[in-house]
């Protein structure tokens, strides 16, 4: 079974209406186990808009949360001495990604591979419509910043029918 670890971009995506994000998590999911760091938890609960909360939690339902335990830490301080200084636009949030990845034995699955040095030959799980995905990294805290969606963006948070598509299951509380 195959063992994927999904970066917060591509949740975003999905979260943002993206069909390409959303077909592709329906797709990871049937190949294999779907995981997130915590570090992508507190990444969405904190760039989510007041009405998306139900949203984000039907959709971090999905997945297995991996924890940032000492030997994530470990591993991303050692990512940092490594490629902080030739690749200063890395966070912390994704050093603790990358580590989380290597101690499950796989790569990120990540729109943002640049971040990812540390995994050659990584590439993008599908590419996205550049108007629909208004994105930006903020590099003071790790943490992603929501653009507000463009006029053509359709509904932004996570319905029921696009959450059952994914996990197969109801979408709690929505």
């Amino acid at each position: 079974m195959t063992v994927l670890l999904v970066d917060t971009d591509i949740l975003i995506a999905h979260l943002r209406g993206v069909a390409a994000a959303r077909d592709w998590l329906k797709s990871a999911r049937a190949k294999g186990r779907l995981y997130i760091s915590a570090v992508s938890v507190a990444e969405l609960a904190g760039g989510m808009r007041a009405n998306e909360g139900s949203g984000v939690e039907a959709l971090i339902s999905i997945f297995t949360v991996e924890p940032i335990t000492e030997q994530v830490g470990w591993q991303a301080g050692e990512y940092q001495r490594r490629f902080g200084k030739s690749h200063s636009g890395i966070g912390i949030a994704d050093y603790l990604i990358a580590a989380t990845a290597k101690l499950l034995h796989t790569e990120p699955s990540t729109l943002n591979i640049k971040h990812f040095p540390m995994f050659p030959g990584l590439t993008r799980p599908f590419e996205l419509p550049r108007k629909n995905f208004p994105v930006h990294q903020s590099h003071n805290s790790g943490f992603t910043v929501f653009a507000s969606p463009t006029s053509s963006d359709t509904n932004a948070s996570l319905d029921a029918a696009s959450h059952q598509s994914i996990s197969g299951r109801p979408a709690p509380g929505l």
